[in-house]
């Protein structure tokens, strides 16, 4: 054929598959939106594992050494509450009367708080009760309940282990927070349980911040190039139907996010 003419009579050949998919597009919509429908409830309680062992395979030789420990020894779940007082002690390393009413009241509320182990409550105004010894009792409980700057002090508890608790982690942290800032002056919650919940919860909110991020440059970079809401939208109700889906089956599967599925909005997006 001369360069530069075409033949009308060629075609390009059609897939089958192709023209199926086009010959049912409302029944497969229809199908679509109504599992859509039906995993929208499942996909709002898909729960977030937040916890060390998630980072791991359950095969790790560190993790079954890590689980070996926490059975024997009750692992080291610890919380605690730091505060300044500036009138902490009085001659003879001796609580004043004022601080020490104020660490035995933080020390029963926290007692109260649901997933607390009331017998691990540890504070100075229990440790110093006694009159002797009390200047070797407060160098020995120094870096522990005390700082070395006389003025810091500490209230310790232990946590229930999570798969022993009746109530939720987060809301015994809630309860603890709350005490805290409650707390004349406001006092400071740190501890390992609390690290590990607070990084989890970053981690959360930062990949619900890709996903959405993700989202509207995706519409935005579709409309720019086709100038049509319509190819804007049917991206956006494919894309946020696929996830509820994605996150229906997982939750009805048993399934949990850990930190690395945490970015599944924005990576179904991206994809999509």
């Amino acid at each position: 054929m001369p360069a530069g003419q075409t033949d009308a009579n060629i075609t390009l050949p059609t897939s089958n598959w192709s023209e199926w998919l086009v010959s049912y597009r409302t029944l497969l919509a229809a199908l679509f939106l109504m599992a859509v429908c039906c995993t929208w409830a499942p996909s709002r309680q898909l729960a977030f594992d937040q916890s060390i062992e998630s980072l791991y395979a359950s095969s790790n030789p560190r993790l079954l050494d890590f689980q070996k420990s926490k059975r024997t020894f009750g692992g080291d779940e610890f919380v605690i509450l730091a505060y300044e007082d500036r009138n902490l002690f009085t001659e003879g390393d001796r609580l004043s009367d004022t601080s020490r009413q104020q660490i035995i009241q933080l020390a029963e509320a926290l007692r109260q708080v649901p997933g607390v182990q009331p017998e691990s409550v540890q504070h100075l105004a229990d440790s110093l009760k006694y009159p002797y010894g009390r200047h070797r009792i407060r160098k020995l409980m120094e870096g522990l309940m005390v700082g070395t700057d006389g003025i810091t002090n500490a209230v310790i508890c232990r946590l229930i282990p999570q798969e022993s608790s009746t109530v939720p982690r987060d809301q015994t942290f809630q309860q603890i927070k709350s005490l805290a800032a409650n707390n004349n002056p406001p006092a400071v919650v740190v501890g390992e349980p609390i690290q590990v919940q607070e990084m989890f919860r970053y981690v959360e909110e930062d990949g619900r911040t890709l996903g959405y991020a993700s989202t509207a440059l995706q519409m935005a970079i579709v409309f720019f190039f086709f100038r049509n809401p319509r190819w804007m939208l049917l991206p956006f109700i494919v894309i946020q139907g696929s996830l509820v889906l994605t996150r229906g089956l997982l939750a009805i599967s048993g399934f949990e996010l850990s930190m690395v599925s945490s970015m599944l909005n924005s990576l179904v997006t991206i994809i999509g």
